[in-house]
């Protein structure tokens, strides 16, 4: 690697102290005391904490502010800022040696991890040992310089950390508009209670599978080996967002698995739900993608008194998922089958109220899209900003 003369390559743990968390047993967890930091509590802010009660070494105490790297099973570098906890083995506490800033120290670490596992076993990397840090070189510039970068990669970072706020907060309007729509629609002075809860009155009750003309699955045994390198699109689950479809990464089939699967291929205005992995997540089949098929996802032909976007964001709503979950015993399962799909009871305006929902609805979903866009703009940018400032390919300047 070529660096500026003034920079140094040095390994890792030259610049650094790292210090393995402590081993923790399923017998010392307890209800309360401190949070016992485990790798998925780093990927996961929603993950519930175990708790120690006992006494430990300090060495083992981690702080706001402190850094930590997780070597196995999920590698990273992380910035801890969840309070006073304790790190379990398999993540170590980064202590940064003089002239080494903190900051600086996290954004170059971030990015040696990530040439680390592309270099030794690529995008499958799941552990390394402290020999692997050792042998690994990071470029260290001046502390002045190291403190300027890390300012220069922060302002990205924070302005990340604001648009991820404005998707919460635009999330969860989204959502509280749909539950009130769907409850209360437009208009509406009276409701009443029905087996689903409350709806308006005047709205029809009706199950999803008298809503629609067909409902069907797409290919759903061993999909995997129809899959060509080009052929006819095809859409998994993953592709299949709330109100809206990523076409980013399709597989193919071919034509032959095409014919086979006739029943799966796809027309403009079908309604997709996802059946594994986040069930019941659904989108609307736009007209640029008739004619594609897909991999085990549930479709939904709406018939003349129900419009597709309309199912699509009841499919998608809170009234939907609690009827999902008084069938499955309370929890959501990673699983959902055709005839929950077909026993949904949909509330059914008409469908120039519907209309009108969806129009609602399509607005805020805009918003949403777009800080979502913004956001991905904002990874790109300090993706690029990193490998240009932390190689010194571009300099900055230091008062």
């Amino acid at each position: 690697m070529e660096i500026p003369e003034t920079w140094q390559l040095r390994p890792m743990t030259e610049v650094a102290d790292f210090i393995n968390g402590f081993p923790f047993k399923p017998s010392d967890w307890k209800k309360r005391g401190l949070p016992i930091v485990r790798i998925q509590n780093l990927n996961d802010p929603r993950a519930e904490f175990n708790y120690f009660d006992g006494e430990i070494d300090e060495t083992y105490v981690v702080d706001n502010e402190d850094l930590l790297l997780s070597w196995s099973a999920s590698l990273g570098v992380y910035v801890w800022r969840r309070g006073t906890a304790v790190i379990n083995q398999h993540i170590f506490k980064v202590l940064p040696r003089s002239s080494i800033d903190k900051r600086f120290l996290y954004y170059v670490a971030h990015k040696a991890i990530a040439d680390l596992k592309k270099r030794v076993h690529g995008s499958t990397m799941t552990h390394f040992k402290r020999e692997e840090l050792d042998a690994t070189l990071i470029p260290i510039p001046p502390l002045l310089e190291q403190e300027r970068i890390a300012s220069i990669l922060s302002t990205v970072d924070d302005s990340i950390q604001k648009t991820d706020e404005i998707i919460t907060e635009t999330q969860r309007l989204k959502n509280g508009l749909t539950q009130h729509l769907m409850e209360k629609g437009i208009a509406h002075t009276e409701s009443e209670q029905t087996e689903i809860g409350e709806v308006p009155k005047g709205w029809q009750l009706v199950e999803c599978e008298k809503l629609c003309h067909e409902i069907t699955v797409g290919i759903v045994v061993t999909p995997a080996k129809y899959y060509v390198d080009s052929g006819v699109s095809c859409l998994r689950s993953f592709n299949i967002l709330e109100n809206a479809i990523d076409e980013t990464d399709l597989v193919y089939i071919s034509q032959e698995a095409n014919k086979l699967h006739s029943k799966s291929i796809l027309h403009a205005g079908d309604v997709v739900t996802v059946r594994t992995g986040k069930p019941g997540i659904s989108c609307v089949v736009p007209e640029s993608l008739e004619g594609t098929n897909c991999v085990d996802l549930i479709i939904l032909r709406p018939d003349d008194r129900v419009e597709s976007e309309f199912l699509s964001r009841f499919l998608n709503s809170e009234n939907a998922r609690r009827q999902i979950l008084s069938w499955q015993g309370g929890s959501m399962q990673q699983h959902l089958n055709i005839t929950m799909i077909k026993q949904l009871r949909v509330p059914v305006p008409e469908k120039s109220e519907q209309k009108k929902i969806v129009e609602v609805l399509t607005t805020v979903e805009g918003k949403l899209r777009q800080e979502r866009v913004r956001k991905t703009q904002l990874q790109r940018l300090k993706t690029g900003m990193m490998q240009a400032l932390l190689t010194g390919r571009v300099r900055v300047g230091v008062d």
